[in-house]
C-alpha cells in the first residue's frame, strides 16, 4: 500500500515515517525545493520513501478515506 505526506516540515516528515513504520512506501510531496526537517536524513535516505519536490496538490478524492491525489508539477 500506498501513503502520501504533503509538505516539506516536521510535519510531513512525521507522517512519512509513521506510514513506513506500518510497512507503507510514502510519496512525500514538497511544494519548495527542499525538505526542511530535522529528519532530513532520515526520509533521504529511507527506502520506502520517494520524495517529490516543486509540485502542487491540486485534487484530493475519497469518500471516507482518501482514495487519490493529483498533483501538478
Amino acid at each position: 500500500m500506498t501513503g502520501a505526506a504533503v509538505g516539506g516540515a516536521n510535519s510531513a516528515g512525521q507522517a512519512a515515517l509513521s506510514l513506513t513504520a506500518h510497512g507503507e512506501t510514502v510519496d512525500s510531496v514538497v511544494g519548495g525545493t527542499d525538505v526542511r526537517t530535522r529528519m532530513t536524513d532520515r526520509i533521504r535516505g529511507h527506502p520506502r520513501i520517494q520524495i517529490y519536490t516543486n509540485n502542487t496538490v491540486r485534487e484530493l478524492a475519497g469518500d471516507v478515506t482518501l482514495t487519490s491525489l493529483v498533483i501538478e508539477t
